[in-house]
């Protein structure tokens, strides 16, 4: 099986797995569950029930924009020829509401970002095997995930994901070598898991070949770009945090868990 390319405005790729649509009970909701990394994060800081329960989660103004920034940022980057159709630069004149709308200011932020990324990892512009979906399962559980870069060097694939911060990567504290307030951000982010989740369906598709996961920061703060490859030590809690969501899964699924326990 090889991963399929689609790209982010794919209908197809958000259709499957997407829970929160077209039921009206949200324990029927688990009998069609495809699970990503998006969703076993909300499990892990919170509980499968809540999430089950909850629906489709609610952020605030300031988490809307900066995701807002990150999408228009990776469609930039990655699929230009849509990102005119999908979004608007607010220049003070009229705002074409059908689309998203982005402000100048944080236009030139992305503008200044891709030349940096030019100008340190041209490869990474390339448009090969950018904006992979990947659908497969975790011990039994449907699941899949869209790498934003994957490449296969040796006998190694190796996947990268473009990933915006409000901070400075370089200003954060060292120890010994190792960005401790860097990855401390990460794991609180619970981005462990999410490499971890990836990792494992790639492991899947190419069993025989070792697999590597590093981000791309781009710094909102100050647009630089840094690439950092995750060690093994700071996957280790990924993999604990994968097994403790995805056993609550499987419990559930498998009729451990009934639906009188959630409500």
């Amino acid at each position: 099986m090889k991963p399929k390319t689609k790209k982010m405005s794919d209908e197809d790729y958000f259709a499957v797995g997407d829970i929160f649509d077209g039921f009206c009970d949200p324990i029927q909701r688990a009998e069609e569950l495809v699970i990503s990394a998006s969703f076993l994060k909300r499990v892990y800081n919170s509980n499968l029930f809540d999430v089950l329960k909850s629906g489709k989660p609610s952020y605030s103004r300031e988490t809307k924009e900066h995701f807002k920034f990150g999408t228009a940022l990776h469609c930039y980057i990655l699929e230009l020829d849509d990102f005119y159709d999908r979004f608007y630069i607010d220049r003070g004149g009229l705002v074409d509401n059908k689309k998203e709308v982005l402000s100048e200011d944080d236009f030139n932020k992305i503008e200044e970002i891709e030349a940096n990324i030019k100008d340190k990892y041209p490869d990474f512009l390339d448009g090969e095997n950018t904006e992979i979906a990947v659908f497969g399962e975790i011990d039994g559980v449907n699941a899949k995930c869209k790498a934003d870069k994957i490449d296969i060097i040796g006998d190694t694939v190796i996947i990268t994901d473009l990933k915006s911060v409000f901070y400075n990567p370089f200003s954060l504290k060292k120890y010994k070598g190792e960005r401790t307030e860097l990855i401390r951000k990460l794991k609180d982010l619970n981005y462990d898991l999410q490499a971890v989740f990836y990792i494992s369906l790639i492991k899947d598709i190419y069993p025989n070949y070792k697999v590597e996961f590093q981000i791309l920061t781009a710094s909102k703060e100050n647009h630089s770009v840094q690439k950092f490859k995750l060690s093994n030590d700071f996957l280790e809690s990924g993999f604990e945090k994968l097994n403790l969501t995805v056993e609550a899964i499987k419990d559930f699924k498998g009729g451990y868990v009934t639906k009188e326990e959630i409500l």
